[in-house]
């Protein structure tokens, strides 16, 4: 079994906060469509464009040669 080092554990972090971002997205957008919360559709919006900024911050510190065009496809 491999050893972890700094930029492995920090990948994995930025990269859960991301799953969690987009699937609290998805839930919040869920109770909105049911109506049982009432919040505008640029609040999920910028959550779920945290997903993505820390989806792609994720890649470029697990990848940092190949950077963002990496993390884009």
């Amino acid at each position: 079994m491999g050893r972890l080092n700094v930029r492995q554990v920090i990948s994995s972090a930025l990269h859960i906060i991301a799953v969690g971002c987009s699937a609290g997205a998805g839930a919040l957008l869920a109770l909105r469509a049911v109506g049982i919360i009432t919040w505008p559709p640029l609040a999920f919006a910028l959550i779920a464009y945290s997903a993505f900024v820390f989806s792609i911050g994720s890649e470029i510190v697990e990848n940092p040669k190949k950077g963002p065009k990496h993390a884009a496809r």
